[in-house]
């Protein structure tokens, strides 16, 4: 911490090419009370997980399972418990990967089985389906390549999770997330999803603020009437 206020947040981020302070010091204008709540209702040790390559993640002696295509190099969670049922939490996006009951057993498999993989469809049919999305551009291609290099056992599952952002995201802040992990050199689709999240979030932190009041449109441009003062001293009597 005093390092960081020495020095870290003085300097300019690598990512966002601001300097931390100087950014804190515009949010914290926006910043409101936090509410009264009983945080002894959530369970939670502040210690992150490591998500595995297999998607799953070790907790208390049991394994949880977490969507395919979640797993990506450093990626890290919380396990939230909460009145008998667990969260797995990103650490970065707050994002709720998986939610199952608690285990109080031991070395138990906690999710269901991998039986929703697509096998309706080739892996060149759904390589064409998603670069098709991308108007089949030599980015995407090269993106797709290398996530096939890297990660051949699970192809169909990386396919099949960037096909779910096609379907959640529109094509403007993919293409910024393909860029962003390409020029990164980031070859997952949970590197990709989470390029996303972020780089959406930019978007909505520097949007011009929408006025919490907005006005009907038949309304705008008129005045309100002003009355002489005289007519509301009538109207009471005559006592001021």
């Amino acid at each position: 911490m005093a390092w960081l206020k020495r020095t870290g947040n003085k300097r300019k981020h690598d990512t966002i090419k601001k300097v931390p302070a100087e950014v804190f010091s515009l949010e914290k204008e926006y910043l409101i009370p936090v509410p009264d709540y009983n945080f002894t209702v959530a369970n939670t040790d502040s210690i992150s997980y490591q998500v595995r390559k297999d998607n799953i993640v070790l907790y208390k002696g049991n394994r949880y399972r977490v969507p395919k295509g979640t797993y990506a190099a450093g990626k890290k969670v919380y396990m939230v418990v909460d009145d008998g049922i667990i969260r797995i939490t990103d650490t970065q996006t707050g994002e709720i990967h998986a939610t199952h009951p608690l285990s109080h057993e031991k070395g138990k498999l906690i999710g269901q089985k991998r039986n929703e993989r697509d096998k309706s469809q080739s892996l060149q049919e759904q390589e064409e389906l998603v670069l098709q999305k991308f108007n089949n551009s030599p980015q995407a291609t090269y993106f797709l390549s290398r996530i096939h290099q890297d990660k051949p056992r699970y192809y169909r599952d990386q396919l099949g999770v960037i096909r779910k952002l096609l379907d959640d995201w529109n094509i403007e802040i993919l293409k910024e997330g393909l860029e962003y992990c390409t020029e990164k050199e980031l070859f997952s689709a949970g590197d990709f999803k989470s390029s996303v999240i972020y780089l959406n979030q930019l978007q909505e932190e520097t949007s011009p603020k929408e006025s919490l009041l907005l006005i009907p449109s038949k309304y705008c441009g008129h005045k309100p009437e002003i009355r002489d003062l005289s007519i509301y001293e009538q109207a009471m009597g005559g006592n001021g």
